[in-house]
């Protein structure tokens, strides 16, 4: 993966990589976006993610995540779109 790279990092596999039950390829996957720095997730997931968080403990977790992976990417990515859309309706 190109160092400037980021994966967007579903609610599913978010769910599944916090789980200790949670698929082995799946945590691993995702851990290893996270260590790489690769990480990213959208607004949409965090909401999921925090409503879905039962208790300190697990908000604790979605905090730290959120922390440690990209949120801008999606941001920048979706005004970009925004753009083209609206030059393309003129």
């Amino acid at each position: 993966m190109e160092r400037n790279e980021v994966v967007l990092i579903d609610t599913s596999s978010w769910i599944e990589a916090l789980r200790a039950s949670g698929k082995i390829s799946i945590r691993e996957r995702v851990k290893n976006l996270m260590i790489d720095g690769a990480a990213a997730w959208c607004d949409m997931v965090t909401v999921e993610l925090w409503n879905g968080a039962r208790g300190h403990s697990e908000k604790k977790k979605v905090k730290t995540i959120y922390l440690h992976s990209h949120n801008a990417f999606v941001n920048s990515f979706l005004r970009t779109i925004s753009y083209a859309d609206i030059y393309y309706c003129r």
